[in-house]
């Protein structure tokens, strides 16, 4: 989609199927389902203890970029996120280092207490949809996640894990 919106609703909204192939079922239903039987492993992943998710996405196609991560862990603490959760707290990026290179001081103490690859996790080239998919799965039984909006891979992850409080994170902060 020339907008970058998550494909999942577009495709469970689609006038063409909405009513036929999917029966009128609802996106947050229905996407997880969707996704298992689309997606799913020829060897199962044990899924992590995740009381967070937090997917920052740093690469975009001009003029779209993303807020500062500041703003993705100032979300996170509004909407319940305690020092008790860090440890079972995952950050996924396509970029970590950028995240620690430009975060607070305030922040990076946070992230150092927090699950945050500690290099960069492509998923490009040899195997890595594999390690794509892997990491979804991993994280498929988060209970909270702020993702960035439009991103589709935080969106795949909150709807395979059924997260009950999602949380999407404007380029501007919002």
């Amino acid at each position: 989609f020339n907008r970058y919106d998550f494909w999942g609703t577009h495709l469970m909204n689609n006038k063409r199927y909405k009513n036929s192939i999917f029966r009128g079922l609802n996106v947050t239903d229905g996407f997880p389902f969707l996704f298992r039987k689309l997606f799913s492993l020829k060897k199962p992943v044990k899924a992590k203890n995740c009381s967070w998710m937090i997917q920052y996405r740093t690469q975009w196609p001009p003029p779209f970029y993303t807020a500062p991560f500041d703003d993705f862990i100032k979300c996170a603490n509004s909407s319940g996120l305690t020092p008790a959760d860090y440890s079972s707290t995952y950050v996924i990026s396509d970029n970590p280092k950028k995240i620690m290179d430009t975060s607070s001081p305030f922040t990076k103490s946070i992230l150092k207490q927090m699950n945050l690859p500690r290099s960069r996790v492509t998923s490009r080239g040899r195997s890595g949809d594999l390690k794509t998919m892997q990491t979804m799965y991993e994280l498929s039984e988060c209970k909270n996640a702020v993702v960035s909006l439009g991103s589709s891979f935080g969106s795949c992850i909150a709807g395979l894990a059924h997260v009950q409080k999602l949380f999407r994170v404007g380029h501007d902060g919002s």
